[in-house]
């Protein structure tokens, strides 16, 4: 199967092609177009990295036979897929949080361009999308239902602070108990909100977060944010570090993040709901 863009990736577009030839055997003419999300599509994924796939389907489509391709999909492909198969009305209701991104930071691999006809949300629930998408990585890796100020540590005894605990069991290989990926999200998903509520635009991709946040924001947290970014994502790509100063620099990092979830949950509580 050829693919009218590519990844960059000869792995990732090998799954890609993949999962386009099982929907185009199982449903012939039922996908309108798959679009390369996250890192993929951003030219910065990292070997921890998930393939971000969205199949979009006409209206008129079996979404459950759709479900069932997917799934199969999934659960053969040799790298973490995260594939979604929906149609265009039920994306802008689903994931308003990613709509932006969807628009503007998608890489389409196959079918048509439908991007231009979905609208972007309001700004306002946008932030609430994605505050509620802080709120949940927050209250996951506490291990606890929902968060509230005054927070604690995830783990006040911890080297991290608990901030390296891998609780998403579906984010990584089996036996992961380690990483940063979830610190990331924290971080990152609140500061996409603060960007929304504060600096009146939309985040439309992950690598554009601490560059928007200072630039939109550019408040007390900006350094921390793109520490988290450059350190944990960038350099050591989710891992934990093995040397003493980036121990030392990730320990300085996390000491800091409590601070900063406080501050983004008290922003949140402003929020008018939709």
């Amino acid at each position: 199967m050829r693919l009218r863009a590519s990844t960059g990736s000869p792995r990732a577009d090998e799954v890609i092609a993949d999962v386009v030839s099982s929907f185009t055997t199982a449903m012939p003419n039922g996908v309108r177009g798959f679009y390369v999300a996250g890192s993929y599509a951003e030219g910065t994924a990292v070997p921890a990295s998930d393939i971000d796939l969205i199949a979009v389907l006409q209206e008129g489509a079996d979404q459950e036979l759709a479900s069932r391709v997917a799934e199969t999909c999934i659960q053969r492909s040799p790298t973490r897929l995260d594939l979604v198969a929906i149609k265009a009305s039920a994306l802008a209701d689903r994931f308003v949080a990613l709509v932006p991104s969807f628009k503007g930071a998608t890489l389409l691999v196959h079918g048509e361009d439908m991007r231009d006809e979905l609208a972007l949300p309001p700004l306002g629930v946008f932030a609430a999308a994605w505050a509620d998408r802080a709120r949940h990585f927050m209250s996951h890796i506490r291990r606890v239902d929902t968060v509230d100020a005054p927070l604690e540590y995830p783990d006040p005894a911890g080297e991290f602070f608990g901030y390296d605990r891998a609780t998403i069991a579906e984010w990584y290989p089996p036996g992961t108990t380690q990483s940063t990926k979830e610190l990331v999200a924290i971080v990152g998903s609140a500061a996409t909100a603060l960007v929304a509520i504060r600096g009146n635009a939309y985040v439309p991709s992950k690598g554009r977060c601490a560059s928007l946040y200072a630039e939109r924001v550019g408040d007390g947290w900006t350094v921390l944010v793109q520490e988290v970014h450059d350190l944990c994502r960038d350099r050591l790509q989710y891992r934990l570090p093995s040397g003493d100063a980036d121990r030392s620099r990730l320990r300085a990092i996390s000491s800091q993040v409590l601070g900063f979830e406080s501050h983004a949950l008290q922003e949140f509580s402003r929020l008018r709901r939709p």
